[in-house]
């Protein structure tokens, strides 16, 4: 289908919700993707990269291009039957990424072992913790807020996971700690600050079963940003209906004030003794 399609004039350079740089290029039948992800050195540190290239095969290259932490390259003339599929799982590299890197833990997990703390850094100045004790996982994220307001929204975010648990108590419980790290951490140099705030996420077997692994996968490394993006959307409602009420004040104000009438009415007072008439003053009264 794609094949003898000029792709030398392909170029993209886009950087996703958390820093991860993307470049598309395309030459000679073949489209490139350089990924710039934070993490990747730690992940690959950790036997990541066998899982890797057993997801993606000869297209994950030996040697990425500079500057960059991976590099794919698809040839256009050896495409698979089902491209949506394929496409799919290209653009979901990152993804694959954190599965690999979830897959030690779940691992340790199920044959009862207890692992080191391990600390990967998702952006600048935050970082993700995740350790497998026997009878589950714990994931914690550590967060920024350049801004007061998104601290207090996210606050009032991640509450909304603690109460749900009370619905379904299957679900992974989550605990929110602003400015301190939880008791987890004591041992590690995580930061403290007023603008720090950092959310558990405790996972046992039944949500990474064979059934369900790809599910909370796709969930937990995607949660950072999913927070971030809620953020930015809550606080553009709540300006949208600031905005909106002020048009609303506004309109008010203009129906209270009071219009002059177009036809004033002019008062004249007559002396009786002399009949002579004076004019007085106007009033702005209608005249009947």
């Amino acid at each position: 289908m794609l094949k003898n399609v000029d792709v030398s004039t392909l170029n993209i350079n886009f950087v996703d919700f958390d820093r991860t740089e993307y470049l598309v290029q395309g030459k000679d039948q073949k489209i490139t993707i350089d990924v710039s992800l934070m993490c990747y050195k730690e992940i690959v540190e950790h036997g990541a990269l066998p899982f890797l290239k057993a997801e993606f095969g000869e297209i994950l290259q030996d040697n990425p291009s500079p500057n960059f932490s991976a590099t794919l390259i698809v040839d256009l003339n050896s495409l698979p039957e089902d491209l949506e599929a394929y496409a799919t799982k290209i653009a979901s590299f990152k993804r694959h990424c954190f599965a690999a890197f979830f897959e030690k833990f779940f691992l340790a997990q199920s044959e009862g072992k207890t692992s080191d703390k391990t600390i990967i850094p998702i952006r600048q100045g935050e970082s993700m913790f995740i350790q497998a004790l026997p009878d589950r996982v714990t994931v914690i994220f550590c967060t920024r807020f350049k801004d007061q307001t998104d601290l207090l929204i996210s606050k009032v975010f991640l509450q909304e996971f603690t109460e749900v648990r009370r619905k379904l108590d299957r679900a992974p419980q989550v605990l929110y700690s602003p400015k301190e790290p939880p008791s987890e951490l004591n041992s590690t140099d995580a930061i403290t600050g007023d603008d720090v705030a950092y959310f558990t996420i405790v996972l046992f077997p039944r949500h990474y079963s064979k059934e369900n692994k790809n599910k909370a996968v796709d969930l937990i490394h995607s949660l950072r940003n999913y927070m971030h993006y809620h953020i930015k959307c809550s606080k553009a409602y709540i300006q949208m209906r600031m905005r909106s009420k002020t048009v609303d004040f506004l309109k008010v104000l203009h129906r209270a004030q009071i219009e002059e009438p177009k036809n004033p009415a002019v008062r004249i007072l007559v002396d009786s003794s002399t009949g002579d008439s004076a004019h007085t003053s106007t009033s702005y009264a209608n005249t009947l």
